[in-house]
């Protein structure tokens, strides 16, 4: 009863600031969706649909990233190969 230890205020504190660096990354990912994917514009008036729309941009999302991190590497091996190619050029 009463005041809180400060070894239990502490933890709380703790536990506070991970809820919301979690919070955080969540609603990040959210802002990313309404400004770059058009989250934000979603028209559907049933419930289903709109749920079905959500989730097909939320796939959009992983996927293209996904995308970037496999093509990336093999984009800039095929680049550099091709500026040794021009370079051997006479």
């Amino acid at each position: 009863m009463g005041r809180p230890s400060s070894a239990d205020q502490q933890e709380q504190k703790k536990i506070a600031k991970a809820d919301a660096a979690a919070r955080n990354a969540v609603e990040g990912k959210f802002d990313e969706g309404k400004r770059s994917y058009g989250l934000g514009r979603i028209r559907a008036h049933l419930q289903t649909t709109s749920e079905t729309v959500i989730g097909l941009q939320l796939l959009v999302m992983n996927l293209e990233k996904r995308l970037r991190v496999l093509f990336l590497p093999v984009l800039q091996w095929l680049l550099s190969r091709l500026a040794v190619r021009l370079l051997l050029l006479p």
